[in-house]
């Protein structure tokens, strides 16, 4: 029997045809959801974490938890085989309390323990219902705000009004000038990475 690359649907053959076994494994794919069929690179098991390596094969998402686009179907599977990872729809697979958030743990395997982007979310006790996405990319570190600026007094007892202007306009003012660019500048840099990520309009 031949199946579809993907979503390893039966594509049904010439001649006579049980149309009760092909109407129920197509509507029993289509309930639990969108598969993609991939070479291991590492091995595998059921309920792994993967995303998809530069030799276009399915690695597990240890360390690299912002890349996880899938979880692993397919039972444990060696490397170098092929299996089916599924991006969305509902699996049978670990232990959870309903209505609890699923995450990828730093090893690549679903935990609830918050770390990382959502996977999903707990339908039942043995069944998530998948919720990925591709991970937001990790932006470079913006260098932490200065959170003390000198701002400069004005000298005691000025000789007169004239010298107050002269102190708060020449020192003063300035200073607060100063920090309030160095504000400014902090929060143009955060912009510009929310501007990236497409979190906020560029203009």
């Amino acid at each position: 029997m031949a199946y579809t690359e993907n979503f390893n649907l039966m594509e049904l053959p010439s001649g006579a045809v049980d149309w009760s076994a092909a109407y129920n494994d197509l509507v029993a794919k289509l309930e639990a959801g969108r598969t993609i069929k991939l070479t291991a690179a590492v091995p595998l098991a059921k309920g792994d974490l993967v995303y998809i390596n530069s030799s276009g094969k399915a690695a597990k998402a240890d360390g690299d938890i912002d890349r996880a686009i899938a979880v692993w179907q397919s039972t444990s599977t060696a490397a170098d085989a092929e299996g089916y990872a599924q991006v969305d729809g509902t699996m049978t697979v670990g232990s959870w309390t309903a209505g609890q958030w699923i995450y990828c743990s730093a090893g690549g395997a679903l935990t609830a323990t918050a770390n990382g982007p959502k996977i999903g979310i707990a339908k039942s006790s043995t069944v998530i219902c998948l919720l990925i996405h591709a991970g937001l990319p990790q932006e470079a570190h913006i260098a932490d705000a200065v959170t003390a600026h000198a701002i400069t007094d004005p000298a005691d007892s000025p000789a007169d009004a004239d010298a107050l202007r002269e102190d708060l306009v020449n020192n003063t003012i300035p200073s607060i000038e100063s920090a309030l660019n160095a504000l400014g500048t902090k929060i143009n840099s955060v912009l510009t990475v929310m501007e990236n990520l497409k979190l906020t309009a560029a203009t």
